[in-house]
């Protein structure tokens, strides 16, 4: 990823975005993965703006090739695990495997992405990927309330390192970027009442359920 200095010719004024170059069908696309806004305007934050997001899209380029990196675990065969013991009365003892149709989808809409990239300008300490996969899921698999799902929240293999508190708190921000965060999803999708995690999850639903009909027909 790298920084794109883009003229605005109606304004005069300099925009900024992070984007991606990547191969399909042979060919080298430039994709927009953050729109950063006019140069002026984020001089008034930063005293150097395209040095400092030079260095965001570089360690963002990092952190996703850690991400997509192969990760190798060996195994001894005449090893044995250990019996746990004192398990937590809260703590869940049985996990769901069946929501990684979802996960698929729901990286695939690159929400993940979305949601780490903003919070990198937010002073807020849990990871609000994770609470929004999490308010997905369980909408989608055990429709519940906010706090149900929290409570629920350890039957998926993912991060649950946030406090009741944090997924209240959170869902303002989810509101917020509400706009932004729903341009995956066709207009014909939206309906004014619900929030971000009721219309992701229909839609998720919806891709899943035409994509099993595809394989049936």
């Amino acid at each position: 990823m790298f920084l794109a200095t883009i003229s605005d010719k109606k304004t005069g004024r300099t925009i900024l975005k992070i984007v991606e170059s990547r191969r399909e069908n042979g060919r080298s696309k430039k994709h927009m993965i953050q729109n950063l806004g006019y140069l002026d305007e984020l001089e008034k934050i930063y005293p150097d703006p395209i040095a400092h997001f030079k260095e965001v899209a570089k360690q963002m380029t990092l952190e996703k090739k850690e991400k997509e990196q192969a990760r190798h675990v060996q195994l001894d065969p005449n090893a044995s695990l250990p019996k746990q013991e004192n398990l937590s009365p809260t703590a869940v003892a049985r996990k769901n495997l069946g929501y990684a149709a979802l996960s698929k989808l729901y990286h695939e809409m690159k929400i993940d992405v979305f949601l780490n990239n903003h919070q990198r300008y937010r002073k807020f300490a849990a990871n609000l990927n994770s609470i929004f996969k999490m308010l997905i899921f369980n909408r989608a698999l055990y429709p519940d309330s906010k706090r149900g799902a929290w409570e629920n929240r350890g039957i998926f293999f993912e991060n649950t390192d946030y406090s009741q508190q944090d997924v209240y708190r959170s869902l303002d921000y989810f509101l917020e970027w509400r706009p932004a965060l729903l341009e995956p999803v066709s207009y014909t999708h939206l309906r004014a009442h619900e929030t971000p995690e009721h219309i992701v999850c229909r839609l998720l639903l919806e891709k899943k359920k035409s994509g099993h009909d595809a394989r049936i027909q």
